[in-house]
């Protein structure tokens, strides 16, 4: 059985702890395009970290 979060709509494996979103590998703990989850946003000016905006603020 596949991990949907490694192989989604990619067509092919992430690394381990990134999701696939649009055909692309993304970290979900750091990407401020996809905090935490695919296409969860960070407000401008805040960071992601540990899957989770402005964790550190």
């Amino acid at each position: 059985m596949k991990n949907k979060l490694n192989y989604g709509k990619c067509g092919k494996k992430c690394n381990y702890s990134l999701m696939c979103w649009q055909g692309k590998c993304v970290n979900p703990s750091s990407d401020k395009r996809h905090c935490g989850r695919c296409n969860k946003k960070c407000s401008k000016g805040s960071s992601c970290e540990y899957g989770l905006c402005s964790y550190a603020n």
